[in-house]
């Protein structure tokens, strides 16, 4: 005679498949660079950017020499959480080094232009908002987006909608150090102002090329 199983059991044995089946066949979340920040933070090998020192007169070229990106994995015991994507382009030159963007949030991402003296961030968050933040504790950063320029004349170029990202921190020796970056959708950094109490450099940009 076949044994049945109780149905109570049954029941049972069918809610653990179910939940085993759900849980294998969950989609692992993953970030994306949104495609709308694309034409702030993506530049390619063959992209350069021509700056001037506006106090040494000195001209500088920052070429892309390597463009690279990828997907992390964010894990917990041994499980992937979810995915997010970053892309990195590293560049020659005595005043630019690297554009380092990355998702941080399902429909977010983080751009840093790094240089030799300091570097400046932007986000999607800033684009879609712009807003500057005022630390609320001594010794940490203030930063944001300060203005909004309809358009901006740089060495005889015009560029119009520029986002004025600011720093502003404090050395240990109680300096205040004030790091400025004006940034233009399709062509990127187009000023760059870094001042230490009466001190200041400053590069704008003269010729550009740019490979997306």
């Amino acid at each position: 005679m076949k044994k049945r199983l109780p149905s109570f059991q049954k029941t049972f044995y069918i809610i653990i498949a179910l939940l085993t089946f759900t849980s294998c066949s969950k989609t692992v979340d993953h970030w994306n660079i949104p495609d709308e920040f694309q034409s702030w933070c993506r530049y390619r090998e063959g992209s350069y950017w021509i700056y001037l020192n506006e106090k040494t007169r000195q001209l500088d070229s920052a070429y892309v020499t390597k463009y690279t990106s990828g997907t992390y994995a964010h894990d917990d015991d041994d499980r992937i959480i979810y995915y997010w994507d970053w892309e990195e382009s590293d560049m020659t030159g005595s005043f630019l080094t690297r554009i380092y963007t990355e998702s941080s949030d399902r429909n977010d991402a983080n751009m840093t232009i790094s240089g030799n003296s300091g570097g400046v961030n932007f986000s999607t968050g800033l684009l879609a908002n712009p807003r500057y933040q005022k630390a609320w504790y001594t010794g940490a950063s203030s930063q944001g987006v300060v203005a909004v320029y309809p358009t901006e004349e740089l060495n005889g170029n015009l560029f119009t909608k520029v986002y004025h990202c600011r720093i502003e921190e404090q050395t240990w020796d109680g300096d205040s150090i004030i790091t400025d970056g004006h940034l233009v959708k399709n062509i990127g950094l187009v000023e760059f102002k870094k001042r230490i109490d009466q001190m200041d450099t400053t590069w704008t940009l003269v010729r550009w090329h740019v490979i997306q």
